[in-house]
């Protein structure tokens, strides 16, 4: 992934985190309250949209740096991260926000994929971090 892509995606997650968040903190609740909801399944719902909230930001952060470490340098595992952190955040967040605001589970598939992609992501950065690392940079001055 190029670095200008990468840091519009982090962008876009992030702006969509932040509305997102907007929402379930002050419009879900009376929505769901006004569609006769019952309120054990309003908090779920509402505890689910935050917790999508929380991961997307967090993956929006990590893109960012992935992104700042791809512009100085750029690897095949490093690039296969993003891209799993993109589909994990389209997929396991946005199933999460799917099911808090519509209330449908037929989606749920989608869930857990996107939550695999984002594990996996993490493992991807872990093999750069193992295998592509630069070990002939310099030492920081201590």
């Amino acid at each position: 992934m190029n670095v200008r892509l990468a840091f519009l995606l982090a962008a876009v997650f992030g702006a969509t985190a932040v509305t997102l968040g907007a929402y379930a903190a002050h419009g879900m609740e009376e929505r769901l309250i006004a569609s006769d909801v019952q309120e054990d399944v309003i908090q779920h719902r509402v505890e689910n949209a935050q917790i999508a909230v929380r991961y997307q930001l967090s993956h929006t952060v990590a893109m960012l740096v992935l992104a700042s470490f791809s512009a100085s340098g750029y690897s095949r595992c490093l690039g296969i991260a993003q891209w799993l952190f993109v589909a994990g955040m389209i997929f396991f967040c946005g199933g999460l926000i799917l099911f808090a605001v519509t209330g449908e589970i037929g989606h749920w598939a989608i869930i857990p994929v996107g939550g695999l992609s984002l594990i996996l992501g993490w493992c991807f950065l872990a093999v750069h971090a193992i295998f592509c690392w630069p070990f002939d940079a310099p030492a920081t001055p201590g």
